[in-house]
């Protein structure tokens, strides 16, 4: 007996679903909170190297001193705390709802 295609194959979408959200979670567990202000981080540095090769090739002689690398990691510092508290900010309401409507009887 032959049986109907549809049961043994996926369809193109429930293809692409699993494609790309997965049947399995993760096992690796990323924290927003040093992700996003890492990126921010990530992009301040390469701010900061772009800027440096300007100076560079702007003004013939620039050398890297201890003055610039320390302000250089005064910034990559702070750029990372205001990401951390902005994500703090976005996410501290998000975390409060979560819990909320899983004391719910709905979930």
């Amino acid at each position: 007996m032959r049986k109907n295609r549809n049961q043994h194959s996926k369809t193109f979408i429930e293809t692409i679903k699993d494609f790309f959200v997965g049947e399995t979670r993760s096992r690796y567990n990323l924290s927003l909170y040093i992700l996003i202000p890492a990126i921010f981080s990530g992009m301040s540095i390469l701010t900061g190297i772009i800027a440096f090769q300007f100076s560079r090739y702007y003004a013939k002689g620039v050398k890297l001193s201890g003055e610039i690398a320390l302000w250089v990691i005064v910034i990559i510092g702070v750029t990372f705390l205001c990401g951390f508290l902005i994500t703090r900010l976005i996410l501290s309401p998000m975390r409060k709802f979560v819990k909320e409507a899983e004391k719910t009887a709905v979930f």
